[in-house]
């Protein structure tokens, strides 16, 4: 039938449905080899921003609509999402072997439930906390991001979460103690509630700011800011690491 035909087209073509927006950082910051990635969240309004801008999508307006949807459908069908978390899972085993430390943002369940199966020091915040008094429509019917962030390593301790608070949205970032220094995986809060952003001067970058001052210990704190890190203090990494921001 046609719904076991589109299962079966997809099952072919995972390897091309497991990508990400991102593209991984990798640096040394004191003695600590630290890698991260935006693994882009399996969920609605996890990639439905990103489709519309890829570059391979042509076409009529109609046509380029209804390319994101049929893209859409693929990358969150259970096969295809099942294959991200195994995907990436491997890969952060391989970064592990070359690197101290692996910090991950946009981790949904999948991953989270993949790296609990594992045997690796894994710290996974909570999922992110709407308070909006008007949720979106994607928010209510269960489409919204967990927005969760996890710091993966071979050994570590596991602290509590550290929370960041933008408008109506509250943002767990996951913490683990490797040796002597606290690792916090960040995932800058860029949506202030409903469909209002951030303040432009930067708020979710000084929120998380002053959240991470509350920690008197010696800290290394790696993701996406979602804006210049430098404004705060931060070592920006490399280029550009994505398409989408």
């Amino acid at each position: 039938n046609t719904q076991q035909s589109i299962t079966q087209t997809i099952e072919r073509h995972l390897e091309n449905l497991l990508w990400s927006d991102h593209k991984p950082i990798r640096a040394t910051l004191g003695t600590i080899r630290v890698a991260a990635w935006n693994i882009l969240e399996r969920q609605p309004n996890g990639i439905r921003p990103v489709l519309p801008i890829l570059t391979f999508i042509k076409g009529s307006k109609e046509e380029r609509r209804n390319s994101v949807a049929r893209l859409e459908r693929a990358m969150l069908h259970p096969s295809a999402v099942d294959a991200h978390a195994r995907a990436v899972v491997q890969w952060i085993l391989e970064a592990l072997k070359t690197h101290d430390v692996v910090c991950l943002s946009e981790v949904g369940a999948p991953v989270a439930n993949a790296l609990q199966e594992t045997d690796l020091a894994v710290s996974i915040s909570k999922p992110t906390e709407h308070q909006s008094l008007n949720p979106s429509h994607v928010t209510k019917s269960g489409g919204a991001c967990e927005g969760r962030t996890a710091v993966v390593a071979r050994s570590g301790q596991v602290f509590p979460d550290i929370p960041v608070k933008v408008g109506t949205k509250i943002r767990s970032l996951a913490c683990l103690r490797l040796k002597n220094t606290f690792i916090v995986s960040v995932h800058v809060p860029r949506m202030a509630g409903g469909d209002s952003r951030c303040p432009e001067a930067g708020g979710g970058l000084l929120a998380t700011r002053e959240a991470l001052q509350t920690f008197s210990e010696s800290m290394l704190a790696v993701g996406d800011w979602n804006g210049n890190v430098e404004l705060i203090g931060g070592i920006r990494i490399g280029k550009t690491t994505t398409f989408a921001d």
